[in-house]
């Protein structure tokens, strides 16, 4: 795959330097890289790749693989990374993004606080500044410190913790892409573990167990947070982050580059998958619909400068804005469909069994659990 196998920006000069426009980045399960930097400094590097990395611009860079979609920015000697992966794969997520750019990790963004996107914290927390919206850092904390108490108890329970966690990314793979493990994924996750199981030891209550590795949960935290606009450099590059309210959780971020036309929606769009809506965390279905109408507003801007524009999703390959437009009516059938069922009268354990066409086939069963979320939602809406 190219580094510059994303659409040219209107106004980019072709030709100056075809060395830059052919340098690969191509990592498959191992593999030799000529990565190229913005001074057209190329470097072979030979790393066994736990990721897959697409090249999206010459500058941004899609990174899959061990839970949900990572995204790298980098420009001058500046590297952004937007999301950090699941329980164990922090370490070896920074080690593979510095010997593929070669160059350190200048900053991290945290969309929200789930496992998949920000249980690789701790590998950048201690020196690199992570940034979250502001109540996503609080729900980082929380979700962190449960998970350390349900892998701890699986371990007292006399289960592999590890084993059942990679069995987890692997049962759904369609959301989390391959799963590769080295040894600094185990060690990582099982240096977690004993922590967790040490702070615990002879704790029964629950919310005790929950103080007792609060400690441990705050390294997950982010370091630095805002509440609804923030206006970050890479090098020379300018970097946006958008909170606009609830969605898929009340602390979502959307990260914008405008010079190079890339939308990183993180879980307000999933592309051919059913979407989580974690109504714990304020998900709310009616919010989530405007917030792709905001989505579509920003990318209609970026767009106005020539160019299409590329979103990223959670989860799910990289798309064109259709892939928001296709959100939205996801959302806008469903609470379409409950609406005409409760009007009906219709009991909410039949309500959920509707099969509506041209929805997206993998992990069908989270439908059911989606369509009584909206039926919720619509039997509490004023």
């Amino acid at each position: 795959m190219r580094a510059g196998g994303g659409a040219r920006r209107a106004g980019e000069q072709g030709g100056a330097n075809e060395l830059e426009e052919l340098a690969t980045i191509e990592v498959g399960h191992g593999g030799r890289l000529l990565v190229g930097a913005d001074d057209v400094i190329f470097r072979a590097v030979t790393i066994e790749s736990l990721f897959a990395w697409h090249s999206l611009t010459p500058r941004v860079s899609l990174v899959t693989g061990n839970g949900a979609n990572s995204v790298v920015i980098a420009d001058g000697r500046d590297v952004l990374l937007v999301d950090t992966k699941e329980t164990g794969f922090g370490s070896v997520l920074r080690r593979e993004v510095e010997q593929v750019l070669g160059r350190r990790v200048t900053r991290v963004v945290s969309t929200h606080h789930h496992t998949d996107h920000a249980m690789g914290n701790p590998a950048f927390t201690g020196d690199v500044p992570v940034i979250s919206q502001r109540r996503a850092r609080e729900r980082t904390m929380a979700r962190a410190a449960r998970a350390i108490v349900e892998m701890s108890t699986t371990a007292d329970g006399g289960q592999d913790p590890f084993a059942a966690h990679v069995t987890d990314l692997r049962d759904w793979a369609c959301y989390h892409g391959h799963v590769r493990i080295d040894d600094g994924v185990r060690r990582e996750y099982e240096s977690l573990l004993e922590q967790g199981r040490d702070a615990l030891r002879g704790i029964a209550d629950s919310a005790q167990q929950l103080a007792a590795v609060a400690h441990i949960a705050a390294r997950f935290a982010p370091t630095e947070s805002f509440e609804s606009e923030c206006a970050l450099r890479v090098g020379g590059v300018g970097v946006e982050l958008h909170h606009w309210g609830p969605g898929h959780t009340d602390g979502d971020v959307v990260v914008s580059v405008p010079s190079d036309g890339v939308v990183v929606a993180s879980d307000l769009v999933y592309v051919g998958l059913q979407p989580f809506i974690d109504v714990e965390a304020g998900a709310r279905t009616d919010e989530w619909i405007r917030r792709t109408g905001e989505i579509l507003a920003l990318c209609d801007g970026l767009a106005g400068g020539g160019g299409a524009v590329v979103i990223v999703p959670g989860h799910g390959p990289a798309a064109g804005t259709e892939a928001v437009t296709t959100q939205r009516t996801y959302f806008e059938r469903l609470r379409e469909a409950m609406d005409v069922a409760r009007r009906a009268g219709q009991p909410r354990d039949d309500a959920v069994r509707l099969l509506l066409p041209e929805l997206p086939a993998e992990r069908g069963e989270l439908l059911a659990t989606n369509l009584g979320l909206v039926f919720d939602e619509l039997a509490t809406s004023p």
